[in-house]
């Protein structure tokens, strides 16, 4: 059974949440079931969304597997409890907290960071149940820091996805004792922003894997606290602690420890007569251990019980995360496996997960994943057993759960939610009620989940609330204001060729701008008497006052400062020692003209809602593109692959890295690593970037310890040896020929 879920199987509510996101600024808690959708929900808003938008989960397997980057990675969040207050006595005798003072002493988020955050539009937090309360006040505090807004999480629109009913989040009772001062309980819900917040909470009801009634029906009355003590004597049948399953049965042990899980797929493997193989992952980069999907070396022979660790891509899918398979051969190259469930013998290949880090890209108005590191392996592994938490997600159709007495809150549900119905489970031990109850606070608070017969009434109000935000935020010059004020006093300090003329074209540009921030301030303030009473007046008075400003703004966006700025550009860049000023000011032109465009559309809006044009149809065309004629005088983007190039034929043609890392303005890591990526190609031989002596130091080590992050490596050697060494080496010692 595959329950990946086809666009034509998209629920009512899926679309819904998906429209919330894309043309709404309402923050959403999108829950739902085992099996109802959630990784295909945020699979389409990563595909979809028309917004700049950023993947977050709290560990770091969840965000490599959600395509995104871990919560402390993003906000270079402290490894300690948050408290959501400023110091006082008590936390002077507690140093292992920290507050909404003392969280800025031990964050420090680079520049390139800050941008993301400043420029993000929506942030996804996968996984959200196992997010502490604590952890979301302390992302709020950093979030209305840095984007300079007071309301909840910063103005951003967040978006939660995940399923309470699965394992809670961790808290040592030593952090529990102090931290009970200020939350209830230790769930995301009870951070002091969300309740601020308010999110939408939406629930994902279609469920693709469950297709035995009475199982459903038991799963969600356990979800509830309302089970039945004839559903308990309906699973008990199913305890049977003797049972064993006879070879090619293919029943998985879901049991509560890594090293029980651990010790029966060892005792299993060795009781196969076949020979072994081992497969070891080519890692390259930056791809911290702890975040390996899977293990860096396989251990595998023919007639073993595996598990695919990810969906397959692409339109013929032939498998899906969590789907069980028996080897049936094992090549250099490749695995061949057969499905449990029946189906045809098929071919597994290696698979690339990426390690990413966001960047903001202010130029194309983009949030941008940059490639750090990347973890091959075949997407398998052993599966006679697996813990119950590493279960959260998958589907089976046979297994065996094995918890003995120690049930930890919500484990039942996980191990039970797992399977399609209860024709093939195994209990080996009994569940009790106290066993299978659900914590209140969670029913208390999925009690504000909206009905979904409310959805399109209330998506239709926060479209209109959105659409005015939009018509509002086009008069807003705040940034702009800023920006060219920091640009007019910087020119007077650099050395550049005819200064003062820079400083003077840069000043009117201000002057210009600040004098619009007062009119659009102005305007906004008309705008907020006129948008209450367009239902009940129409749209004639509103489209006539946007009309006027509209033109307005854009007759003296044009003269005073993009076609200014367009003439000293032009002048500026054949001169010298001009280059990084000239790119400030074509990415300021670049701000200004986006101005432009969102004054453009706002007209637009207007027009259409004149016109009759529903809402959505309306904010459904996305946001206004650049003309071309300002995308010409700006250096595109060289596509993937180009730059690299660039710099491989600098360094053929006799120029060093540094030479390189000078005049195309990178820093040298970065040139390594293009040079690098050539490595495997032949174009680049590992003795043109790393001597010998330095080869046999860093190869000494990678034997000693693995092939683990750059990172540890380094902390093993010289200073004197970069990062770029390392990654070339690194880049030779995995590679699959070697």
């Amino acid at each position: 059974m595959n329950p990946t879920i086809e666009q034509t199987d998209i629920n009512v509510p899926f679309e819904m949440a998906c429209q919330f996101v894309a043309h709404t600024a309402k923050s959403v808690f999108v829950t739902g079931k085992a099996g109802t959708g959630k990784t295909t929900f945020l699979k389409q808003l990563r595909e979809h969304t028309p917004k700049k938008l950023a993947v977050a989960a709290p560990t770091g397997v969840a965000a490599i597997h959600a395509g995104g980057v871990t919560l402390h990675s993003l906000f270079q969040l402290p490894f300690k409890p948050f408290l959501p207050t400023v110091s006082n006595a008590l936390f002077q005798q507690e140093q292992n907290f920290c507050d909404q003072k003392t969280l800025f002493t031990t964050t420090h988020l680079s520049a390139a960071k800050i941008d993301v955050i400043k420029e993000l539009e929506v942030l996804i937090i996968d996984e959200v149940s196992m997010v502490r309360a604590d952890l979301l006040d302390a992302i709020d505090t950093i979030l209305r820091h840095y984007r300079g807004n007071e309301s909840p999480f910063g103005g951003l629109q967040m978006v939660f996805i995940g399923d309470l009913y699965q394992l809670p989040p961790v808290v040592r009772n030593e952090e529990w004792s102090v931290m009970q001062l200020y939350y209830d309980s230790p769930f995301f819900f009870e951070a002091h922003a969300l309740r601020a917040l308010n999110p939408l909470v939406i629930e994902l009801q279609k469920t693709y894997r469950q297709k035995d009634g009475l199982f459903l029906d038991i799963l969600n009355r356990i979800r509830v606290n309302g089970v039945h003590p004839t559903d308990l004597d309906h699973l008990n049948t199913y305890y049977k602690p003797t049972f064993r399953p006879s070879p090619g049965e293919a029943y998985i042990t879901l049991t509560t420890h890594n090293d029980k899980a651990e010790t029966i797929n060892k005792h299993q493997l060795n009781q196969l007569k076949t020979e072994e193989r081992k497969y070891k992952a080519f890692v390259t980069g930056d791809f911290n251990e702890r975040s390996y999907p899977v293990e860096l070396q396989l251990q595998l022979k023919v007639n073993a019980q595996v598990m695919f660790i990810k969906n397959d891509k692409g339109d013929n899918r032939k498998f899906y995360n969590g789907m069980l398979a028996v080897v049936t051969e094992l090549a250099d190259e490749y695995i061949m496996v057969k499905p449990v469930s029946g189906a045809d013998v098929m071919k597994v290949e290696r698979e690339t997960w990426k390690n990413i880090r966001y960047q903001a890209n202010k130029e194309q108005d983009k949030i941008e994943e940059e490639e750090l590191g990347s973890f091959v392996q075949f997407p398998l592994r052993l599966a006679w057993a697996i813990t119950i938490h590493k279960s959260q997600g998958l589907t089976f159709d046979r297994a065996i759960v094995d918890a003995g007495d120690s049930f930890a809150a919500g484990q039942v549900y996980v191990a039970l939610s797992r399977l399609t119905s209860t024709k093939e489970l195994v209990l080996y031990s009994k569940i009790s009620t106290h066993s299978i109850r659900v914590d209140e606070r969670i029913l208390k608070y999925l009690e504000v989940t909206h009905p979904v017969n409310e959805l399109e009434g209330y998506l239709k109000v926060q479209q209109q609330k959105f659409l005015a935000q939009s018509l509002k935020k086009a008069f807003q010059f705040d940034d702009l204001v800023h920006e060219s004020y920091e640009q007019y006093i910087y020119a007077g300090e650099r050395q550049i060729p005819e200064q003062q003329m820079a400083v003077d074209c840069l000043k009117a540009v201000h002057t210009c701008l600040a004098d619009l921030h007062k009119v659009g301030l102005k305007f906004i303030g008309e705008l907020e008497r006129i948008l209450p009473a367009v239902e009940k007046q129409g749209y004639e008075h509103l489209h006539q006052r946007v009309s006027s400003a509209s033109a307005y703004f854009d007759s003296r966006l044009t003269l005073e400062c993009i076609t200014p700025l367009w003439e000293h550009i032009t002048f500026m860049i054949p001169k010298k020692k001009t280059k990084k000023y000239v790119k400030e000011v074509q990415l300021m032109l670049q701000q200004i003209k986006r101005q432009k465009a969102t004054v453009e559309q706002a007209k637009h809006y207007a027009e259409g809602l004149l016109a009759g044009t529903d809402v959505k149809e309306l904010l459904k065309k996305g946001k206004p593109k650049l003309d071309e004629e300002i995308v010409e005088i700006v250096k595109e983007k060289p596509k993937k692959g180009e730059s690299h190039r660039i710099s491989l034929d600098m360094f053929l043609a006799g120029k060093t890295i540094q030479q390189i890392a000078d005049e195309r303005n990178y820093a040298v890591t970065t040139i390594e690593g293009h040079l690098c990526s050539f490595l495997k190609t032949g174009e680049v031989i590992i003795s043109q970037l790393v001597d010998r002596d330095t080869q046999e130091k860093i190869t000494a080590i990678i034997d000693e310890i693995g092939p683990l992050s750059s990172k540890t490596i380094k902390e093993r050697l010289d200073e004197s040896i970069t990062y770029g060494q390392i990654k070339a080496v690194l880049e030779i010692y995995n590679s699959p020929s070697r």
